[in-house]
């Protein structure tokens, strides 16, 4: 089936990240269940971190769609 809840793109490359510097890259996620999910660990890796400019909050409302923007 399809899973619920899908990041677009599911991997992607921040380059070569000087020292100081920061690397930032837009994701996609979309709900396609028929209810309301909490959005935690779409993260991993201690160098990641949610940055300003995405539209996902806590949570993702039944067959819905935001974005993350992930700081390196």
């Amino acid at each position: 089936g399809i899973a619920p809840v899908t990041v677009d793109p599911t991997a992607a490359d921040f380059g070569n990240v000087q020292t100081g510097s920061d690397s930032f890259r837009t994701f996609t996620v979309t709900n396609a269940s028929s209810q309301t999910k909490a959005l935690t660990q779409l993260i991993t890796g201690d160098e990641f971190s949610l940055a300003d400019g995405g539209t996902c909050g806590a949570s993702l409302a039944a067959a819905n769609v935001c974005t993350i923007v992930v700081r390196w």
